[in-house]
Order: C-alpha cells, then structure tokens, then sequence
C-alpha cells in the first residue's frame, strides 16, 4: 500500500490524502489526483508537483489549474532545450549565482516553459564531466594500446579492428588509421597507433 496527498505549502499539512495501491505509477495517477482534489476543496492557488506529473495525458487533465513542475529531461524537447538554448536567453535572478530563460512551446498545449541555472550546480556537472571523459579517455588508450601489439594478416583486417574499437568509444575516435608491416613477417600487419580524439568536451 501507498499513500497520495495533497498537502498545504511546504507540505507539512495533508489537505487530501488517498490509499493507493503499491504498484500504482504517479504519471498516471497525479493528474486525476489534483482534480478530484478541485472539486472538494475551493482552491484557487497554486499546485506544485514532481516530475512524474508532466506527460502529455496528464497536461489535458490540467484544465483550469494552475501549475508549476519540472519538466524531466528524459522528454525530448526539454533534452534539446536544454542543450541549445543560446546564452542571450537567460537573465540573472536577484539570487546570486542563479539565471533564467523563459521559452514558450507547443508540447501538451502548454504554451511556456522557464529554465532555471544555477552556477555552482554547472560547475559540479563540469567537474563531474570532465572526471567521467579523462576515465573514458584512459580506458580508450588502454584498449588501444592493446590492439596495437596485435598482429594482423593483412591490412583490412587491422583497419576493421581498429574501426570496430573506436565504434565501442563514446567520446573518442580513431581518425587517420594507417598500418605497418611487421618488422618478422612479410605477411603480418600491425595496426599503427593513432591517438584517439577527444569530442564533445563541455565549454564554458
């Protein structure tokens, strides 16, 4: 078993509150909750909810409500948003350290969405980013570095090895893959090693 609420404010007093069954999925669920809570209740204020409310068949339930949540990035168009909203967009907030940019869409009907930055949580995400691409990189070298000691009997092979490898990769390539022959057999090739190039590194 479960339990839905509606609570006031910061959540501290329950205003509704409904058993549910343990396997419920909130997506399906929060959007018939807020109204049935409409009609018991005479609120006009504001209703706030996770991520789980926002889906396109839960926005048609909204009718007449005013709401605020967060859009999760799993949804595509907030993906996209995201990655290529332009840095003239965004305004700073009188909260230091914090900026916004207000979009309108067309996903659900709903005709705006407002995007909220926070500094110190980019720079975390930069950190984190760069620690996970120079863990990517070592394990690329590596393997790399193993393939180049592999002897191949012909050059096809050692370029479809090598191709093979940097499709494995997320954030590296091998580019300008070249071979040579090896030094003990005229009918041994060995991959030449070729760096792997980094992509997708984030900027400030």
């Amino acid at each position: 078993m479960m339990m839905n609420r509606v609570c006031w404010d910061d959540g501290a007093i329950p205003a509704f509150i409904e058993m549910a069954d343990g396997n419920q999925s909130d997506k399906t669920r929060f959007g018939a909750l807020m109204q049935e809570f409409k009609h018991q209740w005479e609120f006009d204020g504001l209703y706030v909810s996770d991520g789980a409310l926002y889906s396109a068949d839960n926005l048609a339930r909204l009718t007449g409500l005013e709401w605020l949540t967060r859009v999760p990035l799993t949804n595509k168009v907030a993906s996209h948003l995201v990655e290529h909203l332009s840095e003239d967009a965004f305004i700073s907030l009188d909260v230091e350290g914090y900026r916004f940019a207000t979009v309108c869409t067309h996903y659900g009907n709903v005709p705006r969405w407002v995007v909220i930055e926070s500094e110190a949580r980019l720079q975390s995400d930069l950190k984190r980013w760069g620690q996970t691409l120079e863990a990517s990189e070592r394990s690329a070298q590596s393997a790399w570095k193993t393939l180049s000691s592999v002897s191949f009997a012909c050059e096809a092979d050692a370029i479809e090895a090598a191709q093979r490898l940097s499709q494995q990769w997320s954030w590296h390539r091998l580019e300008h893959l070249s071979v040579e022959q090896h030094p003990h057999s005229d009918a041994l090739i060995q991959a030449q090693q070729t760096l792997p190039n980094q992509v997708g590194k984030p900027t400030q």
